[in-house]
């Protein structure tokens, strides 16, 4: 795995040092449509059980509970939203930058590649304070979004997957964020 997001970070650099001066010359619509490719290549990158950041949403546990009659959705939610990241990338000098791969796989590492679980719902009400336009950082976004995240462990994870009441109802009864 680490190999593949190695190469496709290379790759992706590659793509970055052309693209950037095309990106420079255009209209807002055409650079909107350069931010969005380039955040598709973001999404594709390789992920890792390590990129979780050990939040999940108060919504997505109690989703979990097994007096719940439905079956729980989790979804990955990027805390940096994508575009944003690619709007980022877009501005750094890659010809000046030693090694622009493993800048990109250390800013992915870091920043681009972390996400926490939550509801289908939430992820889409979310949306909307992760656009370029409105996005200050992850934690305004979640906070205006009303999402509420609780840090648990990878154990507590795989224990919440099979439905644990005990385990659920003691990470709900914690109070405040993560």
């Amino acid at each position: 795995m680490n190999r593949k997001l190695e190469e496709r970070c290379l790759v992706l650099a590659q793509l970055l040092k052309v693209i950037g001066p095309v990106y420079k010359n255009k209209n807002t619509d055409q650079k909107n449509f350069i931010e969005t490719i380039l955040g598709a290549a973001i999404w594709y990158l390789p992920q890792s059980k390590e990129l979780w950041t050990g939040k999940i949403s108060r919504s997505a546990l109690m989703s979990f509970s097994p007096k719940n009659t439905f079956a729980p959705l989790l979804t990955k939610d990027h805390e940096f939203p994508r575009k944003i990241a690619a709007r980022e990338l877009l501005k750094i000098k890659w010809k000046s930058v030693q090694k622009p791969g493993m800048k990109i796989l250390d800013l992915y590492n870091r920043k681009y590649g972390k996400f926490n679980y939550l509801t289908p719902l939430e992820n889409r009400v979310l949306m909307k304070f992760q656009r370029v336009d409105s996005f200050v950082s992850p934690e305004v976004s979640y906070k205006n979004a009303k999402i509420n995240l609780l840090k648990i462990t990878a154990k507590q994870f795989i224990k919440v997957l099979a439905r644990d009441l005990k385990t659920i109802d003691a990470l709900l009864s914690k109070k405040g964020r993560a």
